[in-house]
């Protein structure tokens, strides 16, 4: 601890350097600092080629140049999304960051390859992967070559006359696409029902649950966020769970999570259903494969045009592009959603067509502003007084800002602050405390921001753990003296300390990512000229879907129609749709 607190490192780091190297880590790190870059640790290069420089000045060159490769890939990784990255893209970034040549690089990375510390595959280009996302993305795509040989024994006439039956039972026709759906449901062992807001994906998904059941199949039905399973469950009818919560988590030794379903501890069922696909990420989908038989069934539902997983992946987009994993998009918009603006002003984003800000008789509305402040002014106005007079809304639970970006006036930070000051001013009958870029008081709409397998929480006589990434909740209580708050998860009580309010932020607005697999009765976005390849047609798309009842944007037209324009988003590099087209 002294040692790396010398160094200006956290005292946590010096556990994760003990888990892993045991009594002789301190040799260890004094050897080769450049080993505390590793996943399992986890600081960075630069610190890392910090302490080198201070500890063993003439460190070995090869270490220094390993540590730098596969700091670039984890952080493409992280921040952009990339299971893999081109090597020609890397070799200018590593030696600009090292001061090294590219010859003595490139020998570096051959033996990176040759040693199985960096995983390598052509397509078109040389792709550099680290191994945890080189076997995640081989596995899956082994189990959905496997999955797409597999035919249900079913009657196709038994299957028409059940589909029959499902029409009777919900009272509905269904048209040709839909029916078409369903059978490939039915008779395929992995499926993927796409299609936009409006298009009957959940229709079609209730008549498949109801069939497989009466075939005697046990069917597990998931969702990556809990809004999103809550939601599934009110639609279904059927008791969805989190992924999380599917698979399980336990904890081995101090500091390590697993999942408790994995290869040795199957999940027992027939049939996985996952809706909102557009959110799971590689490495997730490699543990649901491998938490279930290898003849186990898979029904996965989602929007290919919304925004990705916020992990490294674009999993969704990989099966549908592969063209060998059995599909139907759903386009046709039905009767009663054609109704909604917002439903048809998403369709026509999606179908290269700019959305109607004219109409003042619906759902979609649009409230021009020239100036940030503006902006900011009329958000504030919309949820504290006016929508809530209006419509009866309540600003917490109802009513959600849902914003680009973090930064300037109009991004979260400066949003949650001011209507903050109006909804929930401070009071002194009213605790609160400071951390980071807030200050958190009783009342106040807050997010989870990252996965915290060890929350305890209560939920009447139900007891748990778990808060996840993207929950939302309200602080209910602050205790001063002890350095701890409750917060209520939709019915969850969950205890935090100070030091953990690390893992929140207000959530009065948040941003596009931190909203996908939610829905709110009332979504409000902020749309002002920004030129970055960020603003693009996914991301209003997606900010646009996550309105129930209305929807109203406040700012410039000729942002929404240059997002709407944008279609050049940010291409995810992986392996996944390669492997996959070519059985690899």
């Amino acid at each position: 601890m002294e040692f790396v607190e010398n160094f200006g490192l956290k005292s946590n780091i010096s556990f994760k350097i003990w888990n892993k190297f045991g009594i002789f880590s301190l040799e260890t790190i004094k050897s080769n600092p450049y080993q505390m870059c590793c996943e399992e640790i986890g600081i960075s290069f630069f610190a890392a080629d910090g302490i080198a420089q201070k500890v063993k000045p003439q460190q070995n060159q090869s270490n220094r140049i390993s540590c730098a490769v596969e700091y670039i890939l984890r952080y493409n990784a992280r921040e952009n999304g990339h299971t893999c990255v081109p090597r020609p893209s890397i070799l200018p970034v590593a030696c600009k960051l090292l001061d090294v040549s590219g010859d003595c690089l490139e020998v570096e990375i051959d033996k990176m390859l040759d040693r199985g510390r960096i995983y390598s595959y052509n397509m078109g280009k040389q792709m550099l992967f680290l191994p945890s996302y080189y076997m995640a993305e081989r596995y899956i795509s082994q189990r959905i070559c496997d999955l797409v040989d597999l035919k249900e024994d079913f009657q196709p006439e038994v299957v028409d006359a059940l589909i029959d039956l499902e029409e009777k039972r919900l009272g509905i026709c269904f048209v040709k696409m839909q029916k078409n759906a369903i059978r490939e449901a039915i008779f395929n062992h992995i499926f993927v029902l796409s299609g936009g807001p409006g298009t009957g994906k959940t229709t079609i998904l209730n008549a498949i649950i109801s069939i497989l059941e009466q075939r005697g199949l046990e069917v597990a039905v998931c969702a990556p966020t809990g809004r999103a399973a809550k939601r599934l469950t009110k639609m279904t009818g059927k008791e969805a769970l989190t992924i999380h919560r599917m698979l399980g988590v336990q904890k081995v030794g101090k500091d390590k999570l697993e999942f408790v379903h994995n290869e040795k501890n199957l999940l027992k069922c027939d049939v996985v259903i996952i809706d909102e696909m557009s959110m799971v990420d590689s490495l997730l989908f490699c543990d649901i494969f491998k938490a279930t038989r290898l003849d186990c069934k898979f029904i996965l539902t989602g929007d290919y045009h919304q925004l990705p997983s916020v992990a490294a992946g674009n999993v969704l987009k990989s099966l549908i592009s592969s063209e060998r994993v059995p599909n139907v998009e759903l386009r046709e918009i039905f009767r009663q959603s054609a109704q909604s603006l917002i439903v048809t002003n998403a369709h026509l984003i999606i179908n290269d067509q700019l959305p109607d800000l004219s109409r003042k008789d619906s759902d979609f509305f649009f409230l021009e502003r020239k100036t940030p402040q503006s902006v900011a002014k009329t958000i504030v106005d919309l949820l504290a007084f006016r929508l809530p007079r209006s419509y009866g809304y309540d600003f917490a639970q109802d009513i959600q800002v849902i914003c680009p970006s973090k930064k300037g006036l109009v991004g979260t930070v400066n949003l949650n602050n001011e209507i903050q000051k109006v909804v929930n001013p401070k009071k002194s009958s009213r605790a609160q405390f400071a951390f980071g870029l807030y200050t958190f008081r009783e009342g106040d709409k807050i997010m989870q921001i990252r996965n915290n397998y060890d929350i305890d929480w209560e939920d009447g006589s139900e007891k748990g753990n778990g808060i996840f990434n993207g929950d939302i909740g309200i602080i209910t209580k602050i205790n001063m003296i002890n350095r701890t708050f409750f917060v209520d998860f939709d019915g969850k009580i969950a205890q935090y300390t100070f030091d953990m309010a690390k893992e929140i932020e207000l959530a009065y607005a948040i941003t596009v990512h931190k909203s996908q697999g939610n829905e709110f009765r009332c979504v409000i976005i902020p749309v002002l000229n920004k030129s970055t390849e960020f603003y693009n047609r996914n991301l209003i798309y997606t900010a646009i879907t996550r309105a129930r009842e209305n929807l109203i944007l406040v700012g410039l037209a000729q942002t929404v129609a240059q997002m709407a324009r944008q279609i050049s988003v940010n291409y995810r590099y992986t392996g996944l749709r390669e492997f996959i087209a070519k059985n690899v």
